[in-house]
This record gives structure tokens, sequence and C-alpha cells, in this order.
């Protein structure tokens, strides 16, 4: 699985990073705003993107979700560090395949992840 990070503080794309590695997942690229993960998303396209809901750049990071929805059908889980809830109510208007919060661990991830990919194969059986 091939993941793209999106998230502005270096701190946690490296540790989301080590993670992942030590699950066995592949990191495609970390990008640091909105206009680089989109970029890098239409060159790349990842199996998932993990994105701040808070990340910085020209669009919001809901807005470029629904991008992502709309036109590659990738899916997204939000990393929520320190979001308000109005942030996370309008996140969860753009039908995010999971949330991480600020304290997450591995099996946290593993648990998410196991059931993004289910849901995201499941919507392929339906169309």
């Amino acid at each position: 699985m091939r993941i793209l990070i999106a998230v502005s503080d270096r701190n946690t794309a490296d540790e989301l990073e080590k993670v992942l590695h030590n699950n066995l997942y592949e990191v495609e690229c970390i990008c640091t705003n909105t206009i680089d993960t989109i970029s890098y998303v239409e060159a790349l396209r990842p199996d998932l993107v993990i994105m701040d809901v808070d990340l910085p750049g020209e669009f919001s990071a809901c807005e470029v979700t629904v991008y992502f929805n709309d036109v590659f059908n990738i899916p997204v889980v939000y990393l929520t560090l320190h979001s308000s809830e109005d942030t996370i109510k309008e996140a969860i208007k753009t039908e995010p395949y999971g949330f991480l919060t600020d304290s997450y661990n591995e099996k946290q991830i593993y648990i998410t992840f196991d059931f993004v990919f289910n849901k995201y194969s499941e919507s392929f059986y339906l169309l």
C-alpha cells in the first residue's frame, strides 16, 4: 500500500512515516501544504492520503479532500492534531475514510487502515 502523508509538522511526518514503515506500508511522499499535496497525488496516485485537517495552503484540507473524492476516488484519513470543533465538523462533511488523533498509536493506525481498505474495496463492488 502506497501512502502520501500531508502534514505541516515535520516531526509528526517523521513519526508517522516510521510507524507506517514498521507496519510494512510504503510512504510515497510527504507534503507540507495543500498545493504540493494536490500535485503529488495527481502525479503518484497513492492508495491512501493521510492529511492534517489543518494543512496550510491555498485550499483547505476539506476542499482538497472533496477534489480527491470527486476526481481520483482516493481515500483520505484526516489527522487531527489541534483542530477546532468547527473544523472537525466541516471535515466530517467531506466523508473521509477515517480520523487519527494526536494520540494515535500503531494499533490505531493498523485498525484504521484495515477499516479504510475494507470500506474502499466494498465501494468498487457497489459500482
